[in-house]
């Protein structure tokens, strides 16, 4: 039994380094020649050293991307942490996984990021880049209805706790519709679709 049981540890372990941004050299390349820093140099950045605490992140579809490669966490990380000492939920979208898209599991990871904000009342923190819910399962209506009620969901915390999100790249479909409740329609960022090299944010109100 302990034989088997750290057996199972070591493959947890080697999952959760084929994740990380050292695990995919040439993901993370790609990402940072477009101008862009990958989903976890942005939470790095943006959470209080240490914080930052992932769930979702083994999560993976069984239908592979369109590059036929395995979809790591499914396009979304996914996690609880803290910003100058106080609690957010995170939301963040991987392009270099599958251009940022989302399946099914995704969707639940999602869902629980809402569930945790309703019954802590703690704000949620988005940064999106990507196309939204992945087509490959998209195609099954029994998957692709089933992301609808998110939207919903989100709606009934708007107002309930803070909603803070940002489009860091080329980003429709989900990321759009996450993001509509800013009516003020601001611009963040140097250049269409916002810049991670110059982030600015108004002052508030």
């Amino acid at each position: 039994m302990t034989a088997e049981f750290c057996d199972n540890g070591a493959v947890v372990e080697a999952r959760y380094r084929e994740i990380t941004d050292v695990a995919r050299p040439d993901a993370v390349e790609y990402q940072h020649a477009r101008g862009k820093l990958t989903a976890r140099e942005r939470i790095a950045l943006l959470a209080d050293e240490d914080s930052f605490c992932e769930f979702g992140g083994l999560a993976r579809p069984l239908e592979r991307g369109s590059d036929d490669q395995v979809v790591i966490a499914d396009g979304i990380v996914t996690g609880t942490a803290e910003i100058d000492g106080r609690p957010v939920v995170l939301i963040v979208s991987d392009f270099t996984a599958a251009g940022g898209t989302n399946g099914a599991l995704g969707g639940e990871k999602i869902r629980r990021c809402w569930e945790l904000a309703a019954s802590r009342g703690t704000p949620v923190v988005m940064l999106l880049e990507g196309g939204g819910h992945r087509i490959q399962e998209g195609l099954d209506s029994r998957e692709f209805g089933g992301g609808f009620d998110l939207i919903e969901m989100e709606t009934r915390l708007s107002g309930w706790v803070p909603l803070v999100g940002a489009i860091l790249g080329p980003g429709f479909g989900g990321p759009a519709l996450f993001l509509r409740h800013d009516r003020r329609g601001r611009r963040l960022g140097g250049r269409r679709h916002g810049s991670d090299s110059r982030l600015s944010v108004p002052d508030a109100e």
